[in-house]
C-alpha cells in the first residue's frame, strides 16, 4: 500500500518550458510533523519517489529496499505464458 507524504504536493506545469516538469510545494508545519513520524533508513534518510500516474506525476514514500527481491504478481512480469485453456471464456 502506497504512503503519501503529508504536506507535500507535486504540481505539473503544462504551460512551462519543456525542461520544467513541475514544482513541489511543501507546507513546512504539516510536512515536518509527518516526517517526524517516519522511520529513517540507516543513513537517516526518508526516500520519496516521483511516479507517473493517470492524472500526472505524484509523490509517494519509496518502498524500495536494497537487496530485496520482489515476487512478480502478473504472469508477464515473470515470463510465464498464459495458456488458452486457462482463459475463463
Amino acid at each position: 500500500m502506497k504512503e503519501y507524504p503529508k504536506g507535500m504536493w507535486f504540481n505539473q506545469r503544462d504551460r512551462a518550458p519543456d525542461f520544467v516538469i513541475g514544482n513541489i510545494s511543501i507546507s513546512k508545519k504539516s510536512f515536518l510533523a509527518w516526517l517526524d513520524q517516519r522511520e529513517p533508513n540507516e543513513k537517516g534518510n526518508v526516500h520519496l519517489d516521483v511516479l507517473k500516474g493517470k492524472e500526472g506525476p505524484y509523490v509517494c514514500v519509496s518502498e524500495y529496499k536494497a537487496g530485496e527481491v520482489k515476487t512478480p504478481t502478473k504472469p508477464e512480469e515473470n515470463n510465464e505464458q498464459v495458456r488458452i485453456d486457462d482463459v475463463p471464456f
